[in-house]
């Protein structure tokens, strides 16, 4: 493992952390993120490190939505082409090459 001189801490405690209109105090260890996370208070990014987490916990939330999006997404592509309905990628090359113009590699 790396040795990036971050100290261990202790765990930090926030309060007031909101989920579904519940403020609820939780008990959080981040290890050397704590670094991270003081730096970004102290250099005024961030006005608590409550907030910086829960900046990072609606991050995670937008992230996993969107995954959730391309996975569905991919899902109906796999169907489409268990139940057959595709295309022949000569097809599809010559729209994309239509609409967007000529290949740079060939």
């Amino acid at each position: 493992m790396a040795d990036f001189g971050w100290r261990q801490t202790e765990p930090i405690t926030i309060i007031g952390f909101f989920i579904e209109e519940a403020a609820m105090t939780m008990t959080v260890e981040l290890g050397a993120l704590e670094q991270v996370v003081d730096r970004l208070v102290r250099d005024g990014r961030y006005g608590s490190k409550s907030e910086v987490l829960r900046t990072g916990v609606r991050l995670v939330q937008e992230h996993e939505a969107r995954l959730a999006v391309l996975l569905g997404k991919l899902e109906e592509g796999i169907k489409a082409a268990d139940e057959g309905r595709v295309r022949p990628l000569e097809a599809v090359h010559a729209e994309i090459l239509a609409r967007f113009g000529t290949a740079h590699d060939e």
